[in-house]
């Protein structure tokens, strides 16, 4: 196997190293999984992959953005229990540059941190239809920016170099992680408090949530076992 792309609900996202392309969804504590159909080929640093659960429908998704020949980004996501890629407008030109920080999943969306520096923005995927924003939001062909509200930020005591690395369902956190020297902080959404993590291993470049589960991401009325 090879790196791990994203996980979600103690599912595991990763890639397959023997064919190019492909993925694989793995729950480790089963031990179940599945190689997913192949969707379209792209350069590793012109992709980039999420993995979240539709609330709605209790369907995992993995959502795939990759630039085309005129630097034009397509969408494409794949429901994991029906194993079949479908096209999805993707977001307007220029709204993302840079593929350089995995999306994060939080509120029933997938989140982009979309420049390498200076984002007063973010860009949100909604996963419960694929389209729908919130009224405050700005709709882009499926795809919405949201705005970041600096001024909030300094009032939480955010510091304004972090990054989002994933979010804490369990805690209602997301975790964040500062570029200056790498340090990670937690934010409590209902508490509206940042907190800094300590940490007693070295710090690493690569951090991802996990929860040891049971779930598996076939529909109920489905006979497939999931393995290969």
């Amino acid at each position: 196997m090879g790196e791990i792309t994203a996980s979600f609900n103690g599912l595991i996202l990763l890639e397959n190293k023997l064919k190019r392309g492909r993925l694989v969804v793995m729950n480790p504590v089963t031990r179940k999984l599945t190689e997913l159909p192949l969707g379209t080929l792209s350069q590793p640093h012109q992709e980039s992959y999420g993995f979240a659960l539709s609330y709605s429908t209790s369907e995992y998704k993995v959502v795939h953005l990759f630039h085309d020949e005129l630097r034009y980004i397509n969408c494409e996501i794949l429901n994991v229990g029906t194993r079949t890629w479908r096209p999805v407008n993707g977001p307007s030109f220029g709204l993302i540059s840079w593929f350089g920080y995995k999306p994060v999943s939080a509120m029933g969306a997938l989140h982009w941190v979309p420049h390498i520096n200076d984002n007063d923005y973010i860009v949100s995927l909604h996963l419960e239809n694929e389209k729908n924003a919130p009224n405050r939001h700005l709709e882009l062909e499926g795809f919405v920016w949201r705005r970041l509200d600096k001024a909030a930020l300094h009032h939480t005591g955010c510091i304004l170099d972090m990054v989002p690395l994933f979010s804490m369902r369990t805690t209602e956190e997301m975790v964040f992680k500062r570029d200056e020297d790498g340090s990670l902080y937690a934010y409590d959404f209902q508490l509206q408090v940042m907190r800094k993590i300590d940490m007693e291993t070295p710090l690493s470049d690569c951090y991802l949530p996990h929860v040891n589960s049971l779930v598996s991401w076939c529909p109920k009325d489905s006979s497939e076992d999931g393995n290969y």
